[in-house]
């Protein structure tokens, strides 16, 4: 929430962390032609903090990253889709 609010208000611009959120400004508006800031809750944002976790523990300049993030990624799924049937 703290991220959607820093980024679609000037609340945080002279805050410690302004710089970055000008930055993320820059490189939204730069890179995308549409650009959409949403919040959802922690329970339905289990698989973007899988990711998060998996790559933490990824070295950046090994070529496995992308197996082993789509090995996680299957993982995941198969996870999430059997908890909704």
């Amino acid at each position: 929430m703290l991220v959607k609010q820093a980024i679609l208000s000037e609340d945080f611009h002279y805050s410690m962390v302004g710089g970055l959120v000008e930055e993320l400004r820059l490189l939204t508006s730069t890179n995308f032609i549409i650009f959409r800031v949403s919040s959802v809750s922690r329970n339905c944002n289990r698989f973007a903090h899988e990711l998060v976790v998996v790559g933490r523990n990824c070295d950046e300049r090994s070529e496995t990253i992308i197996n082993s993030l789509l090995e996680h990624i299957d993982v995941i799924v198969a996870e999430e889709s059997s908890a909704h049937e």
